[in-house]
């Protein structure tokens, strides 16, 4: 998985933000290319006509970035996963149990009383076969 991510298999991984940048800035030089073939935005035409033309080319540029960015984001959140993934923890994590439990304010309405319940069954879980040892956070 690590030569996956690293990018052994897949050659063109690092590369292909790169390949997205240039075909944005491709495309915006072909749509300058069309508009000057149609004769949008030469001299004789209006301002809101060069106005859309920049808007399009700028449009094209800040999408590739864009895209660049979210690419380069998303790496690094991988890359953070899989450095979590090979943590040593400092204890072994087989014949762990963990609970949520959420007492009913019908029956336990005040805090003392919530109280007395876990202080009630921590008691009875460690007298369990098996059980070696309880906490309560």
């Amino acid at each position: 998985m690590k030569e996956f991510l690293e990018g052994r298999r897949l050659g063109f991984a690092p590369r292909s933000p790169l390949a997205f940048v240039a075909i944005g800035l491709g495309s915006a030089a072909t749509l300058i290319d069309l508009m000057a073939w149609f004769g949008w935005g030469a001299r004789d035409t209006s301002a809101f006509v060069a106005a859309a033309q920049w808007i399009v080319v700028t449009t094209f540029v800040v999408v590739g970035v864009a895209f660049l960015a979210l690419l380069i984001a998303a790496g690094l959140l991988v890359r953070s996963f899989m450095h979590l993934q090979q943590i040593q923890l400092n204890f072994n994590p087989d014949n762990i149990l963990t609970m949520h439990i959420d007492l009913p304010d019908a029956r336990y309405p005040e805090d003392r009383m919530n109280y007395a319940f876990f202080n009630q069954l921590l008691p009875r879980l460690s007298a369990q076969p098996n059980v070696f040892s309880e906490a309560r956070a």
